[in-house]
């Protein structure tokens, strides 16, 4: 069984591709795919999480991006956060860039999502 077939499997069964890790790094499905040294495996992985809806701007506690982590030119430039960057990403980096206070200003689900962006 390929890891491929088993993420595909693990989104079926409701995975969020935007989850954090319970740990101090706070990673995310790119943040850990990004490390891979195997443009091979790491190429349908990563096209997987970015049609699922991963966001490729997405920071880690340390404040790094998915692209950040990754050693592979190649993997390095699939996760480029130019790429694909949506205005609702751009807005929610701006709110954490600027220190507005959203959590108590923002819906919870909006709220929810500008912390993707954040690294609390």
């Amino acid at each position: 069984v390929s890891t491929l077939s088993v993420i595909q499997l693990m989104i079926l069964w409701g995975a969020n591709v935007n989850g954090r890790s319970q740990n101090l790094f706070l990673f995310q499905p790119l943040h850990l795919i990004a490390t891979c040294s195997d443009i091979d495996i790491a190429k349908p992985i990563i096209e997987l999480l970015l049609d699922q809806g991963a966001h490729l701007d997405c920071i880690n506690a340390r404040n790094e991006l998915p692209q950040d982590l990754a050693s592979d030119s190649a993997i390095k430039e699939l996760l480029c956060p130019t790429r694909k960057l949506s205005l609702k990403c751009q807005c929610a980096q701006i709110i954490v860039s600027t220190k507005i206070n959203y959590e108590n200003c923002l819906p919870s689900n909006l709220s929810a999502f500008v912390r993707l962006h954040d690294n609390k």
